[in-house]
């Protein structure tokens, strides 16, 4: 998967179709998406939290209105009665929000509100990379993606900030190990480009410095996937 296309999209629109890097797909492929939210304090600040909520949600309605299974956590400290508790699920697998939309909306609107901690990035992304695993269906190739979205710099769970090219090796390791992949989405000032760069890898992040671009950059990278796809599918 190339991000870096993706990233294009503005300024030219054919880039859509330079996403997918490969010239063939199997028979089938089993895919699931995981958008892991990030709900630090910092998030809180401005339209932070409120871009965040349109993409992501957004997107899981697209994806599920594809049929596509995929689930919504957030990630910040102080989220359980114990300090390792650094996930909260909004949305399962399992469920559907077409059809369980009344129940699911109350559920998803604790996003906004939600107290913000520090940023446990590795912490989190181990245990989103365990629950996406765990999705993997018996086809002849998954193509599940973790997307991380983040306003800063990661922390341990006590506040300490993380080198990236730590937070780099782990995502490597998780994404060779649960055959995923994992792409880092930037939103605000409080990130810059080069950090995204040395966290995910060249061509797996995007980057939204203005948080109003959030919920476009969002829609444009899942149109980016699912056309290109579509593409080569039609091609096969």
């Amino acid at each position: 998967l190339n991000m870096s296309a993706a990233m294009q999209y503005e300024a030219d629109p054919r880039n859509y179709l330079r996403l997918w890097e490969r010239k063939t797909i199997p028979d089938k492929r089993d895919y699931r998406f995981l958008f892991q939210i990030d709900l630090s304090r910092s998030t809180e600040q401005g339209e932070i939290r409120r871009n965040e909520f349109d993409g992501n949600v957004v997107g899981a309605e697209v994806i599920t209105a594809l049929g596509i299974p995929n689930a919504i956590v957030g990630y910040t400290t102080g989220l359980g009665k114990t300090s390792d508790e650094v996930i909260e699920v909004y949305k399962g697998f399992d469920e559907d929000l077409n059809t369980d939309r009344e129940r699911l909306q109350p559920q998803l609107s604790r996003l906004l509100d939600q107290s913000g901690g520090n940023t446990p990035t590795i912490e989190a992304t181990r245990i989103s990379s365990l629950m996406l695993r765990v999705q993997s269906q018996q086809v002849r190739e998954n193509a599940h993606f973790l997307i991380v979205v983040t306003d800063g710099v990661p922390t341990t769970i006590s506040g300490q900030r993380v080198d990236l090219g730590r937070l780099k090796q782990e995502n490597d390791r998780l994404a060779e190990e649960n055959n995923q992949i994992i792409l880092g989405v930037g939103i605000g000032p409080g990130i810059n480009e080069d950090n995204l760069r040395e966290a995910y890898g060249e061509g797996k992040y995007v980057y939204a410095r203005n948080q109003k671009d959030f919920p476009t950059k969002m829609a444009a990278l899942l149109r980016a996937i699912f056309l290109q796809t579509q593409s080569i599918e039609n091609q096969v």
